[in-house]
């Protein structure tokens, strides 16, 4: 069985591709998200301790970060604050009080007439009036709402108007033990219809997003996480992002994205819930006149009009008071969300120079440090990762950097690609100041290839494509760089290719349900997708290839590798390091390994590096003719080598 919660969607739910044993498993449709339970639920009415520890914890934090909100606006204009929240609380609250009020004055000044045959014009003309001005107050006030405030400003207004109408209700009912039980009784309708909705909070179910574009979306926000970072600054590819997000975003419509469980407390309804919330809702017009058969010189028309429109008022605000509550949660955690960015620091500063410039080199990009020293932030004692390290490397040159772990080969990388800025000295590019160069010029200039890359959650020709999205569109370019980065023969095991998505952002998981349970909802989690699992070497070969996409544009001018063969075997890595090689024409290249063989003896020049200091530079020969530190870590490596393959002989 289905039915959904939602009225109006741009997205319509594919009701004949059933994915769940429909005999035993019922589906609800709320907002993006697909409901599955079982037809016979279990039922619980416990509340478990964990839980309200959990409600009691989420409005502890929804309290201070809303303590923040209204201390920084009350200090940007405190005036503005005052007038806005009394204006605020007039339009929402006393305004309707008195309105009813007046109105009741002018009835009851009407029905006096009538019974008396003489009128009150006065009376009469001086209440419309006023109504009439209350009327233009609400109507001014309401053109302006103060947005930052309108949840917290709300629930203050209608408790305000609630103790308003509870006041005019004892004015109106003469009898005052009349007129509290009346209030309590136009309470019943708001309160039952909060207690009686019905909640699968306590039910077994399993809930997916089956909207594309919110699953888009998801991956996309993903790739905000920190481990993302690198990737995406060095790739260039943030515009791209803020594109496909917008795309996706479009594509959503107004389907909601509410919680799956909050949109089925409020959407689910059935005909005898309507029954008894009707009755409750005429219940105070039938208590009241219930009144007026039992003692009918107590009541009038006047008083029989207000006590109809309070009682529906009434029922109205505890109702809003419930959802504003809700909706108060959700604002301040998008609060504390903007927080929590204005306190991120760009610590690399925009630059004013275009790359290239006229000083171009078509060989490639040059580099010239002076002196320079780095140190992590946060790093103990300001220990240096590098420390006064000056050298050059011409346009075209084709360097690897050796060297023991925490020897600053990967800083030196960081600061020629301006991950990070240097503690001290400079260093040039192109003879410019590194510094001077805008950002995003600069970065398409550069590229990585690291241990470090992360893939994406997106489809494989994504995560090969974005590294170079104006090749996107291009699939034989995408197959070609697979190819190039040792990825073909994985693209081909996949069942959909280069579609296959990998670390699926798309929210699927249960609740009070496992896998090791019995039943079609267990059998169900079973069968949830999972997403397509690659080895190490495999992400490697992906990440590659994403390298060989980005070196279809002409405008990059340098390229490090650091270390991207840790999870290849040899053969995978000999044929990576051969195709990087046959593409570095027009390129500067910047090799670190910790493997000799393949690289060295192909290299202009091999810096050698030792506690964040450069010890060595010179080819192979001249290295190992200098026997130091270079042709120490060389023979050790030959000598290993050379162990192994004794013993695999014997």
């Amino acid at each position: 069985m289905d039915r959904s919660t939602t009225d109006k969607q741009s997205f319509k739910y594919p009701r004949d591709d059933l994915d769940y044993d429909a005999t035993a498993l019922e589906a609800i449709h709320a907002g993006v998200y697909r409901i599955l339970l079982e037809k016979k639920p279990f039922k619980s009415l416990e509340i478990s301790s964990q839980r309200l520890y959990f409600i009691r914890d989420k409005w502890v934090r929804a309290a201070r970060v809303l303590r923040r909100v209204v201390v920084e606006i009350f200090w940007l204009a405190p005036v503005h604050l005052t007038i806005t929240v009394i204006m605020q609380l007039w339009m929402r609250s006393i305004t309707q009080v008195v309105l009813v009020g007046l109105e009741n004055r002018i009835l009851h000044t009407m029905e006096v007439g009538l019974r008396t045959q003489t009128l009150d014009s006065n009376a009469v003309i001086g209440a419309i009036f006023a109504r009439m001005a209350c009327w233009i107050m609400h109507t001014f006030s309401y053109a302006e709402p103060w947005r930052a405030l309108e949840n917290l400003i709300t629930i203050l207004s209608d408790l305000f108007s609630i103790v308003g109408q509870i006041g005019l209700v004892l004015s109106s009912v003469r009898a005052g033990e009349h007129g509290l039980v009346f209030a309590l009784i136009c309470l019943l309708r708001p309160l039952g219809s909060t207690l009686s909705r019905s909640s699968i909070m306590n039910q077994p179910r399993i809930i997916e997003t089956t909207h594309p574009d919110f699953n888009r979306m998801q991956a996309l926000r993903a790739l905000t996480d920190k481990k993302y970072r690198q990737d995406l600054i060095s790739g260039n590819i943030v515009g791209y992002l803020v594109d496909e997000y917008r795309k996706a975003r479009e594509g959503l419509g107004d389907a909601s994205t509410y919680p799956a469980e909050f949109q089925h407390m409020r959407g689910n309804s059935s005909i005898g819930k309507s029954i008894v919330h009707s009755i409750l809702g005429d219940l105070p017009v039938i208590y009241y006149a219930a009144l007026a058969l039992i003692n009918p010189s107590q009541i009038s028309l006047a008083s029989i009009a207000t006590v109809q429109r309070v009682s529906s008022m009434l029922q109205s605000c505890v109702g809003a008071i419930m959802w504003s509550l809700e909706r108060l949660e959700h604002s301040t955690t998008d609060c504390q969300r903007i927080y929590d960015l204005c306190e991120m620091k760009n610590v690399i500063i925009d630059g004013h120079l275009s790359y290239p410039h006229e000083k171009k080199s078509e060989k490639g990009m040059s580099f010239e440090l002076r002196n320079v020293s780095f140190s992590y932030p946060g790093s103990k004692d300001n220990a240096k990762a590098l420390e006064n390290v000056s050298l050059q490397i011409a346009a075209g040159e084709m360097i690897v950097v050796v060297g023991a772990n925490g020897s600053g080969k990967s800083t030196f990388v960081n600061l020629l690609t301006r991950l990070y800025d240097a503690t001290e000295g400079e260093i040039l590019v192109d003879g410019q100041k590194i510094k001077d160069y805008k950002l995003a010029d600069f970065r398409q200039a550069t590229g990585t290839l690291t241990q470090e890359h992360q893939l994406y959650p997106l489809s494989i020709a994504e995560n090969v494509g974005m590294g170079h999205v104006e090749s996107m569109s291009d699939p034989e370019k995408i197959r070609e760089a697979a190819r190039k980065g040792g990825a073909e023969m994985l693209v081909k095991k996949l069942p959909l290719g280069l579609e296959s998505v990998l670390e699926s952002k798309r929210m699927q998981y249960g609740a009070m349900v496992n896998t090791s349970d019995k039943g079609p909802l267990a059998e169900h989690l079973r069968k949830l997708k999972k997403t397509s699992d690659v080895s190490g070497g495999e992400r490697q070969r992906l990440v590659a290839a994403r390298t060989f996409m980005r070196l279809n544009s002409e405008k990059l001018k340098f390229l490090a590798i650091d270390e991207p063969t840790s999870a290849l075997d040899p053969e995978g890595e000999l044929e990576l390091f051969n195709n990087l090689r046959a593409a570095r024409y027009g390129k500067t290249m910047v090799f670190i390994t910790h493997r000799f063989g393949p690289l060295t003896k192909y290299a202009d020049r091999i810096i050698c590096m030792k506690e964040g200091k450069v010890v060595e530079s010179g080819t192979h020969s001249r290295l190992m003719d200098l026997n130091g530190e270079y042709s120490k870590m060389f023979n050790i490596q030959a000598q290993a080598f050379e162990n192994s393959s004794s013993a695999s002989v014997e």
